[in-house]
């Protein structure tokens, strides 16, 4: 179930000067928002879809960007995030090698990004607390 919830970006969001890239099998329209994404090294100016767990995310895209369009990308506060997995009130959250999140199990690396602000599972859009200086778990 997709849940209805305002975002809670304001002077936490900030629209990059970077586009989004054309991410395969997909026209960007939609399918990729509220996940993390992370800079795009070889293609400076653009992101990517966050795919490793361990990896520092630049935030969560906000919107629903098409190749070579602004990305709203929320860094820390309160916003909404796509789940890959159960999460529970409050638990930690990571990311699956989709950028969606899911709750954070104790594994060497790992970073925890946020926490749920609601419950949900696979495929609901919750409101979620996120930080990009996250928590390396050890």
């Amino acid at each position: 179930m997709t849940v209805s919830i305002p975002a809670f970006v304001g002077e936490h969001l900030r629209t990059f000067g970077i586009t989004a890239t054309d991410w395969s099998g997909s026209d960007g329209n939609g399918t990729f928002q509220f996940r993390a994404v992370v800079r795009d090294a070889a293609n400076q100016g653009n992101v990517l879809i966050a795919s490793v767990p361990t990896t520092d995310i630049a935030g969560v895209l906000q919107n629903d960007p098409r190749a070579n369009e602004s990305c709203n990308i929320a860094f820390i506060g309160d916003v909404k995030v796509l789940l890959g997995g159960t999460v529970a009130y409050n638990d930690p959250l990571t990311i699956d090698a989709n950028g969606r999140f899911l709750k954070a199990v104790a594994a060497s690396g790992n970073v925890i990004y946020g926490r749920a602000l609601m419950p949900g599972v696979l495929g609901d859009i919750i409101s979620a607390t996120v930080n990009v200086a996250a928590t390396r778990l050890a």
